[in-house]
């Protein structure tokens, strides 16, 4: 079976969320060093540090999702294998 780029980024699942939680997690991080108006450069972008931060943001895109999935009309067949 040919493992295609996609499935090495992103793993078998073909999940868009995890990266997309990633990007939100690390949107985060870059904002939390600007807070105070002043960069901060002693904070770390750690997995202890961050790792409940991007479970709160895949919680919330899964919440996005289903709450997309009700209102909106379905996912295209050639796109439907990219979304969790």
């Amino acid at each position: 079976m040919r493992v295609s780029s996609l499935e090495t980024i992103l793993g078998p699942s073909h999940c868009l969320l995890s990266p997309s939680g990633l990007i939100f997690t690390a949107v985060e991080f870059i904002l939390t060093k600007w807070a105070s108006g002043v960069y901060k450069p002693s904070a770390t972008f750690t997995e202890k540090v961050y790792t409940e931060v991007y479970q709160r943001h895949l919680s919330s895109l899964e919440e996005l999702k289903v709450r997309s999935d009700i209102h909106s009309p379905k996912t295209p067949p050639h796109l439907a294998s990219f979304i969790c």
